[in-house]
């Protein structure tokens, strides 16, 4: 059987739920075209449970594995960028690789506002207040393009994160 037709069924029992057989399809279909990036990509959703649950360990560093491998291969796609940048920070904790992960996407996407962004929250997460608001002032300083949405929650966070680092540090 070809790699495009595994691909079709993992996507259809996805799409059906069965997150077992669409994991192994998908398995099957890149192990017969390595750069079958949809494929990677159902791999990736089959890896990880349906309606915001939480993965496992296994699960995290599953699907993890399949957006390193799409956005090795194809570094323009902001979904396995951000995929992969949410599990690195928040379903396995690895703040500092995510902060890595976050940079690696800004050198690849430099007029991208979401890696400014997700490492400006990861460095408030941290505690690095100052830092944080040095990035969250680059998107405005080099007139990123942003929303008119999305400019008012980075406003909002930049306020948040400046009254942050001015506060003393046992508060």
């Amino acid at each position: 059987m070809a790699a495009e037709s595994h691909y079709l069924n993992a996507l259809e029992a996805l799409e059906n739920g069965d997150r077992v057989l669409a994991k192994a399809e998908a398995k099957k279909a890149t192990q017969l075209d390595e750069d079958h990036l949809e494929a990677w990509s159902v791999y990736v959703e089959a890896c990880l449970p349906p309606g915001g649950v939480s993965p496992t360990m296994n699960e995290a560093a599953s699907a993890l594995s399949g957006a390193k491998r799409i956005v090795a291969a194809d570094p323009s796609r902001l979904d396995m960028w951000m995929r992969g940048g949410r599990l690195l920070a928040d379903d396995l904790g690895m703040l500092h690789d995510a902060l890595h992960w976050w940079q690696r996407c800004r050198d690849h996407l430099p007029d991208e506002v979401t890696p400014v962004v997700e490492m400006a929250s990861i460095l408030a997460d941290m505690g690095e207040y100052a830092l944080a608001q040095e990035r969250l002032q680059a998107i405005l300083n080099d007139n990123m393009d942003v929303g008119i949405t999305q400019f008012r929650k980075i406003n909002g966070l930049l306020q948040l994160v400046k009254t942050a680092a001015t506060q003393d540090r046992t508060e």
